[in-house]
């Protein structure tokens, strides 16, 4: 079994790329805090890279900000490519599942202005034959 959920903040601003074939896609890194702090009292942070594909990153690009607090069900994934004559290994997430849980605010206006909570599942996309994974 491989699946993993995550609750963290949005790292990076968010950008939607459209592949060759006319498949959206989105990445984004979140903060995941631990448990426990470190000896000065301070947050220790995880970061995850999280890829999202299809109507959901549609959604994510349009709807969530940098500091926004965002859940992520997904599988872990290990990938690698070649740059420069060398493999380089990549470890991911690969959403299945990704919701809006708070907003960070902002004095300027959010692309939305309420509070939204949106579950955008596999099984609102396309079929099981189109899916990354």
């Amino acid at each position: 079994m491989n699946t993993v959920v995550l609750t963290g903040r949005v790292v990076n601003e968010l950008d939607l790329k459209t592949l060759a074939n006319g498949t959206n896609l989105a990445n984004v890194t979140i903060a995941v805090d631990r448990d426990y702090k470190d000896a000065k009292g301070e947050k220790i942070s995880d970061f995850f890279d999280v890829t999202v594909w299809r109507q959901q990153a549609e959604f994510i690009t349009q709807y969530a900000n940098k500091g926004d607090l965002i859940g992520v069900t997904g599988q872990i994934q290990k990938r690698s490519y070649e740059k420069d004559g060398q493999k380089v290994w990549v470890t991911e997430i690969v959403a299945k599942e990704v919701q809006i849980l708070s907003r960070k605010e902002k004095e300027q206006d959010h692309k939305i202005n309420e509070k939204q909570t949106t579950v955008i599942s596999v099984d609102t996309l396309a079929d099981e034959q189109d899916m990354p994974f």
